[in-house]
């Protein structure tokens, strides 16, 4: 973390193009002096990463004491097993359903004792999409699950699709995984091929819960970790504490450029400090290695809460003081105190300190820097064209993109051939220079994120990855179904054009035919409204059953593919089901 990247922090500016006119009258005035085009860089890892990949893609099962076992690197998330006579516990369940098989495979290398539990460390589908593995369908119902209280609030949230894009491009699902791609994920492997399952919590905790299983004590306890439904599950006579993702032996992601809502730093750091009143020998984070011995432990967790503490005061003494969140990133890694910046379990291997102290500043004080001309800012594609017009060509751009990228200025480079693309998106040498600064970023990377946002971003300006392809607002229907219908309809605003439905006023009805439940949704020149119950008049009413409308919802069903598939009734005619359908997201 001491280390600055090769490239500046300019980079993390690459949009929206905040540079002001000086610079461009600067740049307008530099003289033509010649450069060369920038080359293909060869594909490589940066060495430390490659180590540090290296040491977390083994799968391994460790036994941490008497009756613990930790699956490690078999998928992303750690998989935690308490083994005992009478049934094993099983404290979160990795993210998909074929390596927690594999990981269910070594722990029956050490014993056949039935699973008899599943624990949820929170909501994050890394640690819930495995579930299948120990609860196949003919156990549903018989196996409990436990969760923290406010489970709910993450699944509601679930059921809004949000940052697919984003998601996408942080673990590198669109990446080959290889050299030129993803390398590991920087919490475990590299992503795999998907195949999540999630089954609804039975057992919630709300505060405490005490159990004995096989004679083997057993504290779970709610607390914020990275999400509000956060549980913890502390074996007093073992003395291990498995924390899930309230800690972990890298940079606190307590704020990262993807946002969720539920990540809260003041909260976050009540549960490190309640880790700290027990005589922890072992803990076990959700990703990663355990940290075992007291006083390995003690200083871990210290330093961990102290960087997260550091974190959010500084961002907030950052927005009293007027600092935009470039200055408040720069200041707040600058002045990181050295015991914290060199500790390597707080190294940036994930995510980037800046990336971060920006999300922590926007937390604290939104998007406003304090700055007034902020205020009336102009938009960035009318700036970046403004900018070329007062510069005077496209190609002294160009040349300035190279000039930089020669000098070792990355950074800037990659702003530059961003403006070119911005303002003609037919510019294919634009487009190609883009991707080559940000491919020669990217091998340099010494963190996952870092090189599989850019290494993505390089395969789409080269046409390898077509964005408007991609599905960007499906959610899992395993995680619809422990929502309610009237969050499943609400959300469907989300998915309406105001453009087409600007002025159409239109009515339906809907039927779940499992349940017997009615709903209506509104279409209000481009707002959409649900109400509870049949509505008196519409212009088209709905009959299907509930995996029909789940499949519909979460974005993997056209409406009149599920009419001409004979999935579903609509009424008066497949016109009007069209009619109404067709002010939706995805269903042109």
């Amino acid at each position: 973390m001491s280390n600055p990247s090769p490239w500046g922090r300019q980079f993390a500016r690459v949009v929206p193009f905040p540079f002001g006119p000086l610079l461009c009258v600067l740049l307008a005035s530099m003289p033509m002096v010649g450069s060369a085009e920038i080359a293909a860089p060869t594909a490589h890892v940066h060495p430390a990463f490659a180590a540090y990949s290296d040491a977390n893609d083994d799968a391994r099962l460790v036994q941490v004491s008497p009756h613990v076992y930790a699956a490690i690197g078999y998928d992303i998330g750690n998989i935690v097993f308490i083994v005992t006579d009478e049934g094993i516990l099983v404290f979160d369940t990795g993210g998909e359903v074929a390596r927690a098989k594999a990981a269910l495979a070594a722990i029956r290398e050490v014993s056949d004792a039935p699973i008899v539990g599943v624990v949820y460390s929170h909501g994050h589908g890394d640690h819930t999409g495995g579930v299948d593995a120990f609860i196949p369908e003919d156990k549903r119902g018989q196996i409990p699950i436990y969760a923290g209280k406010n489970y709910k609030r993450y699944l509601r949230e679930s059921a809004v699709p949000r940052g697919l894009m984003r998601a996408y491009y942080q673990m590198g699902y669109l990446l080959p995984k290889d050299i030129t791609g993803s390398v590991g994920s920087g919490i475990g492997p590299a992503v795999g091929s998907g195949g999540a399952a999630y089954l609804t919590p039975t057992n919630i905790v709300e505060d405490t819960l005490d159990l004995e299983l096989g004679g083997v004590k057993l504290h779970l306890f709610w607390g914020f970790t990275d999400l509000d439904d956060g549980l913890s599950l502390w074996l007093p006579d073992e003395k291990v504490m498995m924390v899930g993702d309230a800690a972990y032996p890298m940079l606190p992601a307590i704020a990262t450029p993807r946002f969720e809502f539920g990540r809260q730093s003041w909260e976050a750091l009540e549960t490190l400090d309640h880790y700290r009143s027990f005589p922890i020998e072992h803990m076990v984070p959700g990703h990663l290695r355990v940290i075992s011995g007291r006083e390995n432990v003690t200083n871990f967790l210290r330093n961990f809460r102290d960087l997260v503490q550091y974190m959010q005061d500084q961002a907030i003494r950052a927005v009293n003081r007027r600092l935009d969140h470039d200055e408040a990133a720069q200041e707040m890694e600058a002045n990181l105190p050295p015991h914290l910046a060199n500790d390597p379990n707080l190294a940036e291997r994930y995510h980037e300190f800046h990336w971060i102290a920006k999300q922590m500043y926007t937390k604290a004080g939104g998007w406003w820097s304090g700055d007034v001309v902020d205020l009336v800012r102009i938009p960035p594609m009318e700036r970046a064209e403004k900018t070329l017009d007062l510069i005077g060509s496209r190609r002294k751009v160009q040349k300035a993109a190279e000039r930089a990228f020669e000098k070792g200025d990355r950074g800037w480079a990659a702003e530059l051939a961003r403006m070119l693309v911005d303002t003609d998106p037919d510019d294919e040498k634009a487009k190609q220079m883009l991707a080559r600064i940000l491919r020669t970023i990217a091998y340099d990377a010494n963190t996952s994120n870092l090189r599989h946002y850019l290494l993505t971003e390089a395969l789409v300006m080269e046409g390898k990855i077509d964005l408007d392809r991609l599905p960007v607002d499906v959610a899992n229907p395993r995680f619809l179904a422990a929502n309610p219908d009237s969050i499943l309809f609400r959300a469907q605003g989300t998915r309406l054009d105001p453009v087409s439905s600007a002025a159409v006023e239109l009515t339906g009805g809907f039927t779940i035919k499992d349940s017997g439940e009615e709903h209506t949704l509104l279409i209000r020149r481009g707002v959409i409204e649900w109400k509870s119950g049949r509505p008196e008049k519409a212009d088209v009413r709905v009959q299907m059953d509930r995996a029909t409308w789940l499949l519909i919802s979460g974005g993997h069903l056209r409406w009149l593919d599920a009419f001409d598939g004979k999935k579903i009734d609509a009424s008066p005619s497949r016109g009007a089901l069209e009619s109404f359908a067709r002010h939706f997201d995805g269903e042109g």
